[in-house]
């Protein structure tokens, strides 16, 4: 497991991937962790409330259509097959929502996530 750290390391310490979620999630008063587990990459945003799931995935999905996770990640890191992306309360101990994403699948994800803001 590669622990990529969290948003409130030191500025110098935080990865280029915390730092893109920090910018691309758009979450001011949230704690963003990130840890890879193979080729999954799991993000977790901890808030009071706890942070939208349809809001984070709409700034997620198409950020991740522009930029490769590959540029994100350590050098001669593996690929990277599914993102989880969790949310939660801040101090809760289990996730109050979670979703999987294929960065291989972001344009089916899109047009379906878009279905879901239609409805």
């Amino acid at each position: 497991m590669l622990n990529l750290g969290n948003d409130h390391s030191p500025a110098k310490q935080k990865s280029p991937l915390i730092q893109w979620l920090r910018t691309t999630l758009e979450l001011e008063n949230a704690r963003i962790q990130a840890r890879v587990r193979g080729n999954h990459l799991h993000i977790l945003c901890e808030s009071d409330p706890c942070p939208a799931q349809l809001t984070l995935l709409r700034r997620l999905l198409p950020a991740l259509q522009q930029t490769p996770l590959t540029h994100l990640l350590p050098a001669n890191h593996p690929p990277i097959y599914q993102l989880f992306l969790y949310g939660r309360r801040s101090g809760q101990p289990r996730p109050d929502w979670g979703a999987t994403i294929h960065p291989d699948q972001l344009d089916q994800q899109m047009a379906h996530l878009n279905a879901m803001l239609a409805a």
